[in-house]
């Protein structure tokens, strides 16, 4: 393995070797075998620096800083983490969202126009709520969130 892609320290052959085909995985756009090999390659050594940046690559962008900060403190000595921290922006910061515009309440006397769907119709073309693609980006995230929760508590129990 090239110098630019060793671990400092170097992490256990076999971590190492995963987390380069983990790596290879990422490259070849195979996000799924590169997300199992990173945690299997973590499971191994949890100091594999390589790892952790294949699980921050596959990170979104509002998540990939916090994944280098904790492999930082894993890895304190690892050049790699620090190089990738220092080209990493920051996490954006919280923004505020403007409270909505009040709707005028509707009037007694006016009707609901013409081209208005009425509570049977379906309320979008695929007959699904609109709510239903906000809960599916919710349940997604938590998901999401649950596991890198649980990888870290089991980085912290057997790591």
């Amino acid at each position: 393995m090239p110098a630019e892609y060793r671990s400092t320290p170097p992490a256990s052959p076999a971590a190492e070797g995963t987390a380069a085909e983990s790596r290879a995985a990422l490259l070849r756009g195979d996000r799924r075998a590169a997300r199992r090999l990173a945690f299997e390659a973590l499971g191994l050594d949890h100091q594999c620096d390589l790892a952790w940046l294949v699980l921050a690559a596959l990170s979104p962008a509002d998540r990939r800083r916090a994944y280098l900060e904790h492999a930082a403190g894993v890895c304190p000595d690892s050049a790699r983490l620090r190089k990738a921290l220092a080209e990493t922006p920051p996490r954006p910061a919280k923004a505020q969202i403007a409270a909505p515009e009040p709707v005028p309440a509707p009037s007694a006397e006016s009707s609901p126009p013409a081209s208005a769907p009425s509570s049977a119709e379906p309320a979008s073309p695929t007959g699904r709520a609109p709510w239903a693609a906000v809960g599916r980006i919710a349940l997604r995230r938590l998901v999401t969130s649950l596991l890198v929760l649980v990888a870290i508590a089991y980085l912290a129990a057997f790591g």
